[in-house]
């Protein structure tokens, strides 16, 4: 049972040395620019030109909502209360029931 163990723990040992590595060579700042300049901005760039009309159109809905629902808002607490009731309520509330 040693014997399995024994690879094991090479292996592990030796992502951990890889993975470390990994991440000293991350932390240089001429990788992080690299990184920045042929990664990062282009994908960034190809994302916002792909969405953007998506958010002028999500914005302008959002923003015709509001109006609506504050419009609507303001319809309901100035509107006199005799208006736009229905025969059968009048009818309801002069009787008493």
């Amino acid at each position: 049972m040693s014997n399995s163990r024994v690879p094991k723990e090479l292996f592990a040992k030796k992502i951990r040395e890889w993975v470390d590595q990994f991440a000293h060579t991350l932390q240089s700042t001429d990788i992080k620019e690299f990184i920045q300049e042929l990664v990062i901005d282009p994908f960034m760039n190809y994302i916002l030109k792909r969405t953007f009309p998506y958010m002028i159109i999500a914005f302008c809905l959002f923003g015709a909502v509001f109006l609506f629902v504050v419009l609507t808002f303001v319809l309901i607490l100035f509107r006199r209360p005799d208006i736009m009731q229905c025969p059968t309520c009048k009818t309801l509330l002069r009787s008493g029931g």
